[in-house]
């Protein structure tokens, strides 16, 4: 991977440093202040992360490493949905008929996926408004 990314292993010595003192960082800043949970990342947490990068921004950045593979998953989620979007359907319609005899585990089905989409919404809200500015 070091080698198709045209780095040298030193390169990525320091790119897994500063992604984890990054990381360090923010999860420190992030806990507290009702945020003990960020799995649960609207609200609190999403409030937490917010005021990590506001505070002395140039030392509060997304390092440029992390952020191209959050790049790449994106582009990788994206192809996904797109190629498959059609199976998915399939699958959902297959898994309402087979469980239309219970509308609650089939109400219980939504509101996780809801609340999933929720989560994700605020996690990408707060990458797209602290992308690094990465050459």
């Amino acid at each position: 991977v070091i080698a198709k990314q045209g780095k040298r292993p030193s390169e990525a010595v320091v790119s897994t440093q500063s992604t984890g003192k990054f990381f360090k960082m923010l999860f420190a800043r992030m806990h507290g202040r009702g945020c003990t949970d960020a799995s649960e990342f609207c609200g609190a947490c999403e409030n937490n992360a917010r005021r990590f990068f506001m505070a002395r921004s140039m030392l509060h950045t997304i390092p440029c490493c992390l952020q191209d593979v959050i790049e790449q998953a994106l582009e990788g989620a994206a192809y996904f949905r797109d190629a498959y979007s059609a199976e998915m359907e399939d699958a959902e319609s297959y898994l309402r008929e087979a469980f239309a005899d219970q509308p609650a585990l089939i109400a219980q089905a939504e509101a996780a996926a809801a609340a999933a989409r929720e989560q994700i919404e605020c996690v990408s809200s707060v990458y797209n408004d602290n992308k690094s500015s990465c050459a």
